[in-house]
């Protein structure tokens, strides 16, 4: 997996639940004053399109560049601590069987110090970036500035490039960061616009193309309902004991915005509850933008939606999705949930 990808994973992960473990907290580790003049490289944060990539030239330095980040690493420690605690978790005959933690209680255990973070944050405002928000496990902190600003401060490039025809920007220079936070910080993320692709395939068809007729013996092409999903899958079971999601919430990320009328048509064909504000909430995940309905990717977040409500139909649907600014994707809305 990319770097850019796995500590959202592993957050996401152990960030469900209010159940406490008693441990010591995390320890200072920035032991150095942070000085610019001596800086270290960081690996694995120029993206790998860029291979593919037709660079058209630096990006006008005195563009905004809004919600860029510092992902911080956790020690060789904390990590087989983190692995141990995913394996209890999912194990049966371990007292940490289900038990989850807090945003915070990760934060104490394998998160930055609190005092590490205000050190990152103090010097991020040094070089003149507006601090947006901090994580509350404390593995990211979010911030603002110029495009020339992020340049100079971590020694890079800013590029717009071509790629399949489609217009771009990145770092084409891999990001350093001051000596002293070089065993603290995996990475510089959201400095490009390359977003995860859709898995969804959608063709079109016009209510006259459209048949009674519900499996296709030219395309092979079967067409499913939640009810006949509940058959293939043996849920029925589930719903005759009254397992259906009533009293639970199922979170869905995107980086798109949907449209009601899908939704809703979907809920009405399907024989499903009608949406409410009760049970479907959307959150757009602060400082990504404004909300917006992206071509592609409002039919994969559509999707997911219809069929996760489908399945568990008295479950409460919590849509989180990242907005209209385009170095951020979904990856962000799994953090921020």
């Amino acid at each position: 997996m990319h770097s850019f990808f796995r500590p959202a994973v592993f957050f996401l992960t152990l960030t469900m639940s209010l159940n406490a473990f008693s441990e010591r907290k995390a320890s200072d580790r920035i032991t150095q004053d942070i000085d610019e003049r001596e800086t270290r490289q960081l690996q694995g944060n120029v993206h790998p399109q860029l291979q593919h990539a037709q660079d058209q030239g630096r990006m006008d330095g005195g563009l905004a560049m809004q919600g860029v980040s510092l992902v911080f690493k956790r020690t060789a420690e904390q990590e087989a601590k983190v692995e141990k605690l995913l394996a209890e978790q999912q194990d049966p005959a371990s007292p940490n069987f289900h038990k989850w933690l807090t945003p915070e209680q990760y934060g104490d255990r394998f998160g930055l110090s609190k005092a590490d973070v205000a050190k990152v944050v103090g010097w991020l405002q040094s070089q003149g970036f507006t601090v947006n928000r901090v994580a509350r496990a404390r593995t990211q902190v979010w911030f603002s500035g110029s495009v020339a600003q992020v340049e100079q401060v971590f020694r890079t490039e800013m590029h717009r490039y071509t790629v399949k025809g489609e217009p771009h920007f990145a770092n084409g220079v891999e990001p350093a960061v001051p000596a002293a936070l070089a065993d603290v910080v995996l990475g510089v993320h959201n400095l490009t616009d390359f977003r995860p692709r859709v898995r969804a395939h959608v063709r079109r068809m016009s209510e006259a193309g459209v048949k009674a007729n519900l499996t296709s013996s030219l395309s092979g092409f079967h067409f499913v309902v939640p009810d006949d999903f509940a058959t293939i899958y043996d849920v029925k079971a589930l719903y005759t004991a009254g397992f259906d999601g009533t009293g639970q919430k199922i979170a869905v990320m995107g980086q798109s915005e949907v449209n009601n009328t899908d939704i809703d048509a979907f809920r009405s064909a399907a024989g499903l509850p009608a949406r409410t504000a009760t049970n479907f909430v959307r959150t757009l995940v602060p400082g990504t933008g404004t909300s917006l309905v992206v071509s592609g990717d409002v039919d994969e977040s559509s999707l997911d939606l219809e069929w996760a409500e489908g399945v568990a139909k008295g479950a409460t649907e919590v849509f989180v999705y990242t907005g209209s600014n385009t170095n951020f994707n979904v990856f962000d809305a799994f953090t921020y949930a």
